[in-house]
């Protein structure tokens, strides 16, 4: 039978330890709802989330996209270490810190979305799903799972009126011991992030003042024992080592 504190509590240890919880067998949410209803529950026993990030739906999802929570203690300033876990995913990413309470309503606009963003970090995102089957566990597990954030490794600030500028010009992926070519960020951050505001207001929710919106990743690399780093111009730059365990 499906228990989300249940589940919750095998989560919260896991992050404890650094490692995999035990497969939930039965009690493995069956319903957007019940993995929503998991998320609800780390907020409860974590307190108030720092933020939230965006992801694109599971196939057969009636929801274009997804929310969950970036948890109290998720979020650290770069450079920053990880251990390496099995399956560690480090993506590209922009952070969009907000600046007054937003919600989504029929007339939302962009630019009111815009008006909302005080300053922007550049940022990597650190993914580690805690399931024994890894990236292989069903979508819904994984989406309680807080859609597998680990953390989020902030970098340097920018304002938010470069924000154009950056997305264009895209950015410098160094991962594995080997420099990448530029790239560019496959979504729009403001348009992610609207979309974020109409997915919270399904679960009748906003974003307050403070919390850390991730959204519009340039790219995104398999970890390993190495130096990873994000750099959008000479100035901009967001740092991780991951150490092998």
């Amino acid at each position: 039978m499906f228990d989300a504190d249940r589940i919750a509590r095998m989560l919260l240890d896991a992050r404890t330890r650094d490692s995999r919880a035990p497969d939930p067998g039965a009690s493995a949410p069956t319903s957007l709802a019940q993995a929503y209803a998991v998320q609800d529950a780390l907020i409860e026993q974590t307190g108030e989330p720092l933020g939230w990030k965006i992801s694109h739906s599971r196939p057969g999802s009636a929801h274009l996209f997804e929310a969950a929570p970036i948890l109290a203690g998720s979020v650290v300033r770069s450079p920053a270490k990880f251990s390496l876990l099995p399956d560690t995913v480090v993506e590209c990413e922009i952070a969009l810190i907000v600046g007054c309470d937003i919600a989504w309503c029929d007339n939302l606009t962009r630019q009111d979305v815009v008006d909302s963003i005080a300053f922007c970090h550049v940022a990597a995102e650190i993914l580690a799903p805690r399931w024994p089957a890894g990236f292989s566990t069903p979508p819904l597990l994984l989406l309680a799972d807080c859609a597998s954030n680990r953390g989020v490794v902030l970098g340097e600030q920018f304002d938010r009126d470069r924000l154009p500028e950056i997305v264009r010009q895209g950015g410098r992926v160094a991962y594995l011991s080997r420099d990448e070519p530029p790239k560019v960020f496959r979504d729009d951050p403001i348009a992610m992030m609207e979309s974020l505001l109409e997915a919270l207001h399904q679960r009748q929710l906003g974003l307050t003042k403070g919390q850390i919106v991730i959204t519009g990743a340039i790219d995104y690399a398999r970890a390993s024992a190495d130096l990873f780093f994000l750099e959008l111009d000479t100035a901009l730059r967001a740092e991780v080592q991951f150490v092998a365990v």
